[in-house]
C-alpha cells in the first residue's frame, strides 16, 4: 500500500536502455527511492508520510540516508524531509547498509573491498583463537567463515587479483591447520581431478560461482524491467557474463546432438533433460540452480531448519555436542575436587581491628 502511494507521483528513472524503473522498491523493512529531481523525491516523501500518519505510524528520520548527484558529483545544495526532520545525507561519516551491502559517498566499492580483506584476516585470526584441534579449525572456515563471505563476494566489485591475495592468505593458514609443508601447492587442497579430495572450496571459484549467479539472477528475474534492463556485472580482468554466455552455448549444442547411443543401445533408451525446456527443478537437478533443500534431508533448508530441526543433525548429536564437552569438563573439575576431600572441623575466619 505504501509502495503503490508513492508510484504515482513520477515516473521514475529513464535508464540508458531507455526503459523506465520503478521509483520506488521495498523488500522486508527496506525501502528505496529514486527520482531523476529532487523535487520529484520530495513529492513521493510527501503522499508517503501521508500515507503513514494515516495508518498512524511513524518513520525513524535517523535511518534513512539521501543522496543527491548533480552533473555526476555528490552535493548537498538541498535537502529532504520526513514528517518533519531532515533526512541525513550519506556524505560524510554517514554510510548506511542495505540488503548486506554498505553504501557511501565514495560512489564506489574500494573502502567495501577493504573490509572483505579486514573480515578475511579477522575470521582467520579467531578461527586461529579457538584453541581447537586443527581439523575442527578447518571444518570452521569451510562452514563459517566462508559462507559469511560469499554474500560480499557477489555484491562488491572485486577484482579477480584481489581474491587471488585473500586465497594465498587461506591457503597458508590452511596448509598449517592441515600440517602439510608450506611448499605445498595452493591448488592441492581444491583439486577435484586428484586421488586425495578434500571438502574445501576455492575463494576464486565461490567468487566466480556467485557471479555467475548473479548473472543469472538479472538475466532470469521475475521483474520484467531489471530483465529487459542487461544489467552489467563487472568483474573486470574476468567476463562473468561470458563465462555464462560460454556455458548456455554448450548447453544448446548438447541439446542439438540430443542423446548419443553408446554400445548396443536402442533408439529413445537414454532420457536427458533438453535445457531449453527444463524447468527449475530440473535445472537444480542438474546443478545449473541452486537448490534451496538441505543437503542431509528432503526439507528446505532455511535457518531454522539447518540450526535447530535437522533430525541427522539431532540424532548423531552435533546439536549438543558443544554443551557436552563443556559439562565433560565442569564434570571432571568437580570430581577432581571432590576426591581431595573434604577439610573437617570449622572454617574460622580471621579479621584485623
Amino acid at each position: 500500500m505504501i509502495l503503490e502511494a508513492g508510484k504515482r507521483e513520477t515516473r521514475g528513472l529513464l535508464s540508458r536502455t531507455n526503459i523506465r524503473q520503478r521509483p520506488s522498491r521495498g523488500f522486508m523493512d527496506d525501502l528505496t527511492i529514486t527520482a531523476t529531481m529532487h523535487v520529484h523525491a520530495r513529492w513521493i516523501l510527501t503522499v508517503l508520510e501521508d500515507t503513514v500518519s494515516w495508518a498512524r505510524m511513524k518513520f525513524k528520520a535517523v535511518k534513512f540516508r539521501c543522496l543527491i548527484l548533480k552533473k555526476g558529483r555528490v552535493t548537498r545544495k538541498f535537502y529532504l524531509f520526513i514528517q518533519g526532520k531532515e533526512i541525513p545525507s550519506i556524505v560524510g561519516n554517514h554510510p548506511i547498509k542495505c540488503l548486506g551491502k554498505w553504501y557511501d559517498d565514495s560512489l564506489n566499492d574500494s573502502n567495501n573491498n577493504s573490509k572483505v580483506e579486514q573480515l578475511v584476516c579477522e575470521g582467520l585470526r579467531n578461527i586461529d583463537k579457538t584453541g581447537l584441534p586443527e581439523n575442527f579449525k578447518v571444518w570452521i572456515f569451510q562452514q563459517g567463515l566462508l559462507r559469511r563471505l560469499s554474500w560480499p563476494l557477489m555484491l562488491y566489485e572485486i577484482s579477480v587479483s584481489t581474491v587471488d591475495g585473500l586465497e594465498r592468505i587461506i591457503s597458508k593458514h590452511l596448509r598449517r591447520w592441515l600440517g602439510v609443508p608450506q611448499c605445498f601447492s595452493s591448488t592441492g587442497p581444491y583439486s577435484r581431478t586428484s586421488k586425495l579430495q578434500l571438502p574445501l572450496t576455492s575463494l576464486v571459484e565461490e567468487f566466480k560461482t556467485r557471479k555467475a549467479r548473479l548473472v543469472m539472477t538479472f538475466k532470469d528475474s521475475r521483474d520484467e524491467k531489471v530483465r529487459q534492463e542487461g544489467v552489467e556485472v563487472r568483474t573486470r580482468r574476468w567476463s562473468a557474463s561470458k563465462a555464462v554466455s560460454e556455458e548456455e552455448s554448450k548447453l544448446h549444442h548438447q541439446d542439438i546432438v540430443g542423446t548419443v547411443c553408446i554400445g548396443k543401445e536402442g533408439l529413445g533408451r537414454g532420457q536427458t533433460t533438453r535445457w531449453k525446456e527444463a524447468n527449475v527443478t530440473e535445472r537444480r537437478q542438474c546443478g545449473l540452480v541452486e537448490d534451496p533443500t538441505c543437503p542431509q534431508c528432503d526439507r528446505v533448508g532455511s535457518l531454522e531448519h539447518i540450526l535447530s530441526s535437522r533430525e541427522v543433525a539431532l540424532a548423531q548429536g552435533q546439536y549438543t555436542w558443544k554443551h557436552g564437552q563443556v559439562l565433560r569438563k565442569i564434570a571432571d573439575t568437580l570430581k577432581r575436587e571432590r576426591k581431595k576431600g573434604i577439610q573437617k572441623g570449622p572454617i574460622f575466619i580471621q579479621f584485623q581491628k
